[in-house]
């Protein structure tokens, strides 16, 4: 400010500040002419200033007007607002940190943990900082992740359950342990031929008459409920063969037969025909 060059409103400024020292005793003729000479030759405000070191300040009477250059300042230059640069953590860091507890666990929850967790992660990148300042935040990798498993994950969820009530993965009732299961239909007379007879194992029946003895058939058998052999032989007593109404004692020689059921190999139950006229077995099984 010293090196300020001066007016000639500050020249007589400073002239009459000596004269009011002159007034007050502080100064003599002898000084205040040289000094006042000085004043009004000086350039620069250090020179005025040299002449009043040993002098006080006059209250109302300052060297520098409020309007003179020197006191005019430039307008202070009030910085720039930086942006927001939290020290902790940062605004939505808590958002983040349950959307990323939330990825973990839609493993665990079918996606609705992750549908959950898209929320959070979007109020994260909304997050507002303590000033106001709204940080531009990009969609990180797994934010974006977050955002199509929890868009397709859901879908495909939906999807799923759709096509299971739909019937897409019934595969129909699960095959439990098949048995070997044998008849056998055998007579006394190995030429003798055996007449009606029905067989039943689970879901297999068959029926017939007239076949050869000995008869035998397997068949594999998912149930061991109601096994059954029924057998009648051609030959025997011909019941009332003359119509009198009374059966005849005559025995037309036939054979005796034995029906038998094997399971897996064992034999689980067998009958043999009485020699009462009827010739026929019957013998079932069931467990």
């Amino acid at each position: 400010m010293d090196h300020m060059r001066v007016s000639h409103t500050d020249r007589e400024r400073a002239c009459a500040i000596l004269r009011e020292h002159l007034a007050a005793g502080r100064l003599d003729q002898t000084e205040l002419t040289t000094r006042v000479a000085s004043a009004q030759n000086s350039v620069t405000f250090g020179d005025l200033y040299a002449l009043l070191t040993d002098l006080p300040a006059l209250p109302g009477m300052a060297l520098q007007s409020e309007t003179s250059p020197a006191d005019v300042r430039q307008p202070a230059v009030k910085p720039a607002a930086r942006p927001f640069l939290p020290t902790g953590p940062g605004p939505g860091q808590g958002y983040r940190v349950a959307a990323k507890v939330l990825l973990v666990l839609g493993f665990f929850t079918l996606g609705i943990g992750w549908v959950v967790a898209v929320a959070f992660a979007s109020a994260a990148h909304r997050a507002v900082a303590p000033n106001g300042a709204v940080p531009r935040a990009s969609w990180s990798g797994w934010a974006k992740a977050l955002i199509a498993a929890g868009i397709l994950v859901p879908a495909a969820v939906v999807a799923v359950a759709i096509m299971a009530a739909l019937g897409y993965f019934d595969s129909g009732p699960v095959p439990g342990p098949t048995h070997k299961v044998q008849f056998m239909i055998v007579g006394e007379d190995p030429k003798a031929e055996v007449g009606r007879f029905s067989l039943n194992a689970d879901e297999y029946s068959v029926s017939g008459e007239g076949i050869p003895l000995p008869f035998t058939q397997a068949v594999d058998a998912g149930s061991l409920e109601s096994i059954r052999i029924h057998a009648e032989g051609l030959d025997g007593f011909d019941g009332d063969s003359d119509g009198d109404g009374m059966e005849d004692e005559e025995y037309l020689g036939g054979t005796i037969l034995t029906c038998t059921i094997s399971v897996n190999g064992q034999i689980v139950a067998q009958a043999k025909a009485r020699d009462d006229g009827v010739n026929a077995c019957e013998v079932s099984y069931s467990n």
